[in-house]
């Protein structure tokens, strides 16, 4: 005999009440995955390479505007032996330390282009956490 609606001689889908659970469980996590993905794409965004092109020049004069943000400077590469350390500086000595864990060691003297976010303290001066040398 089938179902009294629709004759159907299957018996209605009906789930049981953990598999409803289950399914609202699945749902609401896939809802939070979509949520999660989409925080993660719009922090990337934020965070992408939106660098500011700027001069040394810029950078002395407006350090407290620059300082958080990410830039793209260049300049001539020094450094300093005891402890080694390095900046880069234009032709009117505004300077930037940058904070590289690598060797420049032979390249002192070269022009170069760094990208990475700048910081400004009062007590340590302008420097900026490289993310990348050209």
């Amino acid at each position: 005999m089938g179902h009294p609606v629709t004759g159907s001689p299957h018996l209605p889908l009906t789930l049981s009440p953990i598999a409803q659970q289950t399914n609202t469980i699945r749902e609401v996590l896939t809802m939070r995955h979509a949520a999660i993905i989409v925080a993660l794409l719009s922090l990337i965004a934020c965070t992408g390479d939106n660098a500011a092109d700027v001069t040394l020049a810029q950078l002395a004069a407006q350090q407290d505007d620059y300082a958080g943000r990410q830039v793209v400077v260049s300049g001539t590469l020094r450094s300093h032996p005891d402890p080694l350390h390095y900046w880069i500086e234009d032709d009117a000595y505004h300077r930037v330390e940058l904070d590289f864990p690598g060797d420049l060691t032979g390249r002192e003297g070269e022009p170069l282009t760094v990208r990475g976010r700048f910081r400004y303290q009062p007590d340590r001066g302008r420097s900026i956490k490289v993310v990348s040398l050209e």
